[in-house]
């Protein structure tokens, strides 16, 4: 059985995962808003960001990068 000592160990190691993990996000949340800030604004073309680079991290599979469906364009390909 672990001890209050080794809980709390196991408690703090899974918080410092869990916080860096949500730096990271948050860090990856404030790029891409920067780079659609760059993009709306003219500055960097949409060839330039490397957009299907969103899609290799989440397999294609239409999920952006916190989870959430993307929008289809509202093409049919049947």
């Amino acid at each position: 059985m672990l001890s209050f000592s080794g809980l709390q160990r196991r408690f703090e190691d899974a918080l410092k995962k869990l916080t860096t993990d949500l730096e990271m996000k948050l860090s990856q949340r404030d790029e891409l808003k920067e780079q659609q800030r760059l993009k709306k604004a003219g500055v960097v073309s949409g060839d330039d960001m490397n957009e299907g680079d969103a899609d290799a991290d989440t397999g294609g599979e239409g999920v952006d990068l916190f989870g959430e469906e993307e929008e289809e364009s509202g093409m049919d390909v049947s």
